[in-house]
């Protein structure tokens, strides 16, 4: 049986061995979409493997990473999970709080 496991994380992480895509938060090269997570397959011996992981489990815990059962929406299963990382792109709303909350520090 598979598990679904769901990333918020900006880069791809290798837990030993296992790779969980990343890529939240991150333009695509050609599209310039980005995504709001990523979505991988894993066997039960990959998720026994991960569940084993002490990065994995930190990940989990702070509400990167989600395991599902059954595959769903990356955006649907996303969207209550942590938004985004320290290796998140700026985006225009980012920087625009960035800027208004060092304007308030000035005043």
């Amino acid at each position: 049986m598979k598990t679904y496991i769901y990333s918020t994380l900006s880069a791809d992480q290798n837990y030993d061995g296992v790779i969980i895509n990343g890529g939240a938060g991150v333009a695509n090269r050609r599209s310039l979409i980005t995504v709001d997570g990523a979505v991988t397959a894993v066997t039960n011996e990959q998720l026994a493997k991960l569940q084993q992981n002490n990065v994995f489990q930190a990940h989990k815990r702070n509400g990167f990473i989600k395991l599902r059962t059954k595959k769903d929406e990356v955006e649907k299963v996303t969207k209550d999970m942590k938004a985004k990382d320290k290796g998140a792109q700026e985006t225009e709303k980012t920087l625009k709080q960035k800027a208004k909350a060092k304007d308030a520090k000035v005043k």
